[in-house]
């Protein structure tokens, strides 16, 4: 890599909160950001020239996943999420070509957002959402749910019990096709 170029390139990738640095076709860190250096605790003159699996990961080898791997084999970007033991979170990495004028992979901008917040408020929806089907499925009273043409888009086991067919049957299908013209009329005039 031009050293040359090396302030321009830390002075580049300062300003980004998330965790940048810049690596070499061997895996070696040429800088590293602030955002880095105090995560890490670790200056910019001392990551140099290691390897960024060590920083990262305490390896020998990068991960199988590693998204600079794979830019070094195709010369594309990549992207790749990444739990970092060390760093106790998620991280969706990206990593993007660095070329000289003339073309030639030099290496890689390596960018790490931390994604845990993201992570843990999907699980947590996924756990609501699997609380909220508990209840509903597991009650004594028939849910379910129409669109304006009033066909089904959702059923619970209790009001599927009472029409006698299974959920596939039912969801597309519209209230009258199941209940009597009464029935219809009712529902329609309290929608």
């Amino acid at each position: 890599m031009d050293l040359t170029a090396m302030d321009d390139y830390q002075v580049s990738i300062n300003v980004l909160p998330d965790l940048a640095m810049i690596l070499d076709n061997h895996y070696r860190v040429v800088c590293i950001n602030r955002s880095i250096s105090d995560r890490l605790e670790i200056s910019s003159k001392d990551a140099m020239g290691r390897s960024c699996y060590q920083l990262f990961l305490c390896g020998d080898e990068p991960p199988e996943i590693c998204p600079h791997a794979k830019l070094l084999a195709d010369g594309k970007e990549h992207r790749a999420e990444i739990y970092q033991e060390n760093l106790t979170g998620f991280f969706m990495v990206s990593v993007s070509p660095l070329r000289t004028a003339e073309g030639r992979l030099i290496g890689s901008v390596h960018v790490a957002r931390d994604i845990t917040a993201h992570k843990k408020m999907e699980e947590a929806l996924v756990k609501s959402r699997e609380s909220y089907r508990s209840l509903v499925e597991s009650t004594d009273d028939s849910i379910y749910l129409m669109d304006r043409n009033c066909a089904y888009l959702f059923i619970n086991k209790k009001h599927l019990s009472r029409l006698g067919f299974s959920r596939d049957k039912v969801i597309g299908r519209t209230y009258s096709e199941f209940h009597s013209e009464n029935d219809t009329k009712e529902l329609v005039e309290r929608v």
